[in-house]
């Protein structure tokens, strides 16, 4: 029973943290300015990405790339979504689609860099680079 209860409030607690993670990164997207985005982009020589993850944080990273000229969402990459799209944006899976070429796949999904790192190299060539979205603030040191 001590299992159990141990497991369950472990569970509560790694929601809580993502919750709090989510708020935070959806903060930080928006206290960027277009000229801060445009700059981290173009300092990673990037004008094409894909976003892992259409969540709310994927989904509020598109919206601000949305008006910026030098920078293209391409696609969504997501296991979860069933949409085919969203806002006008392709939603693609791995091991199922086949994932067009960009300059970065962008990934928005707490915790998940690992699994993209080992999984990414089977479908892009070396020139696509992988980036965090904590990289992209650390970036601009908000």
């Amino acid at each position: 029973y001590r299992k159990i209860q141990t497991k369950k409030l472990q569970i509560e607690l790694r929601e809580k943290n993502r919750a709090i993670i989510t708020e935070e990164r959806l903060n930080k997207i928006d206290a960027m300015s277009d000229e801060q985005i445009k700059n981290v982009f173009a300092s990673y020589d990037v004008h094409t990405i894909a976003i892992y993850g259409a969540g709310a944080v994927g989904r509020k990273l598109e919206e601000k790339l949305r008006d910026i000229e030098t920078v293209q969402v391409e696609y969504f990459i997501d296991k979860l979504v069933e949409d085919e799209e969203i806002a006008g944006v392709r939603v693609l899976r791995m091991n199922i689609d086949f994932l067009p070429e960009v300059d970065a796949v962008l990934v928005t999904v707490y915790n998940e860099m690992k699994l993209v790192l080992s999984e990414m190299p089977n479908y892009y060539t070396d020139y696509c680079k992988i980036v965090s979205i904590d990289m992209i603030f650390q970036e601009e040191k908000l």
